[in-house]
């Protein structure tokens, strides 16, 4: 099943396929161009993240790979005035849709939870860490968890982070 959603003035769609041939072939057929996401060691779904224009009939993918059915690709929009936060398995990449390419990407050390994009950074909150990120993938500030994080929740200009055993207090730098 496809899925689609509107970012801006641009159509972008999403699309499952069972292996790495069927993904690249649906690549391939981007009139628009393509590009793939880091390839993680271990995963068993592939996709396709695709846009276009409103007023252009083309396409170009973004193939990705995610490590389980359970931890599907997220997209964050309004990043930016072209740009989509793809948060999939232990990455983050910052694509820009209209240069079709991919701005930066940064690897975390546990699988990607959230991320939100708050005044000019972008804070990422993962299994095991929370990172605040420059627009140009620069790490700001980082804090790791000695458990799996559980919830979170923002207040003024700190995260909450709750992990089972304890609860960690995120200051981020603006």
């Amino acid at each position: 099943m496809d899925i689609y959603m509107l970012y801006g003035d641009h159509i972008v769609r999403f699309q499952g396929f069972d292996s790495k041939n069927e993904m690249k072939e649906a690549l391939t057929r981007c009139s628009n161009g393509f590009s793939e996401l880091i390839e993680p060691e271990y995963h068993c779904v592939y996709g396709i993240l695709s846009y276009r224009l409103f007023d252009e009939k083309g396409w170009f993918g973004i193939g990705f790979y995610s490590v389980s059915h359970n931890f599907p690709p997220q997209v964050v929009a309004n990043i930016n005035d072209s740009g989509l936060l793809i948060l999939y398995n232990k990455y983050v990449s910052l694509f820009d849709l209209y240069k079709g390419e991919i701005s930066f990407s940064y690897e975390l050390d546990s699988i990607v939870c959230f991320a939100k994009y708050h005044k000019n950074t972008i804070i990422v909150l993962a299994e095991l860490s929370a990172t605040q990120l420059n627009m140009d993938g620069e790490v700001l500030t980082a804090c790791f968890f000695d458990d799996i994080l559980e919830s979170f929740s923002f207040e003024d200009e700190m995260v909450i982070c709750r992990t089972v055993n304890s609860d960690a207090l995120y200051k981020l730098i603006f």
